[in-house]
């Protein structure tokens, strides 16, 4: 028994020490028509994303996320491609999420959606990307009051390629 309790403390250990979430807290930044959210995952300066407001002026915010063609979103459905799914805490971002991005733009409840974005509390939204030739994933957390706030409070990815983060992670002992 002690033996099998020595093992099962390696591969923890193991497991943690290829883990390194980078987490970045930023003042909360609320999205208006003259005013795009850039989310630069790394740090470089070269965002990954960027939420817009697409409402042609409209009146109502209707926010809106364009990216390269490496990156995407957990998206809704096959049937809803580009609306992007609000995920709660805790669940996971990985290669099995639906990132079902056609295209390089995504929505935050569009005016065509059948399933809404969900509004009235924090949620986090679902990330891949590529930071050179490796894919990483992600998650941002936001805020959408349904009728035109949409707030981007703080974001993190597994810098580790093809490793997993669970949503609103922000430390190794958070992925356990």
């Amino acid at each position: 028994m002690k033996r099998f309790n020595v093992i099962i403390a390696t591969i923890l250990y193991a497991n943690i020490s290829l883990a390194n979430i980078i987490y970045t807290d930023i003042p909360d930044a609320s999205l208006t028509s003259s005013n795009p959210i850039d989310i630069d995952f790394d740090g470089t300066g070269a965002p990954e994303f960027t939420f817009e407001d697409q409402s042609f002026g409209g009146g109502r915010l209707e926010p809106s996320v364009w990216f390269n063609p490496d990156a995407g979103f957990v998206m809704v459905s096959a049937a809803e491609w580009d609306n992007i799914k609000g995920l709660s805490h805790g669940t996971p971002i990985d290669a099995n999420s639906d990132f079902l991005n056609n295209g390089v733009d995504g929505w935050i409840d569009p005016f065509w959606a059948v399933t809404p974005f969900p509004s009235g509390s924090d949620t986090y939204i679902g990330a891949q990307f590529k930071l050179g030739s490796n894919i990483h994933f992600g998650w941002i957390r936001v805020y959408w009051d349904g009728n035109g706030t949409f707030t981007v409070k703080d974001f993190a990815y597994e810098d580790t390629p093809n490793m997993g983060i669970n949503a609103g992670s922000n430390t190794v002992a958070n992925i356990l």
